[in-house]
């Protein structure tokens, strides 16, 4: 099954939720694509890696495409290997790989 196609955005729609049990009150915002909500993600205005999250998650699809063609890309053209002489685009290439494995949910640690 692959994810929820579109062009996703952090949206402007916001929401509440209060937990009686512990009497705390959580604001969530909500990522979008023109189909409606994907995720909510916790906005806390104290947290100021709270709207930064929003955006890494918002671009998830993107992210994903560009490592995709980037491995395609690779796996065709073994040259791009010459001169990799310390192993530098080998790691790199091994955590292109894990990271889309890692959103396929085709990871080992999964």
């Amino acid at each position: 099954m692959s994810h929820t196609p579109g062009d996703w955005q952090v949206g402007g729609l916001q929401v509440w939720h209060y937990d009686e049990e512990t009497g705390m009150g959580y604001r969530f915002r909500v990522i979008e694509n023109e189909g409606g909500a994907i995720a909510w993600v916790a906005d806390d205005d104290g947290d100021p890696e709270c709207v930064p999250n929003m955006h890494v998650v918002a671009a998830a699809p993107d992210l994903l495409e560009a490592l995709r063609r980037l491995v395609r890309f690779n796996e065709n053209d073994p040259q791009l290997y010459d001169g990799d002489d310390d192993g530098t685009l080998s790691r790199l290439m091994r955590k292109a790989n894990s990271a889309v494995d890692k959103a396929r949910n085709t990871s080992e640690e999964s």
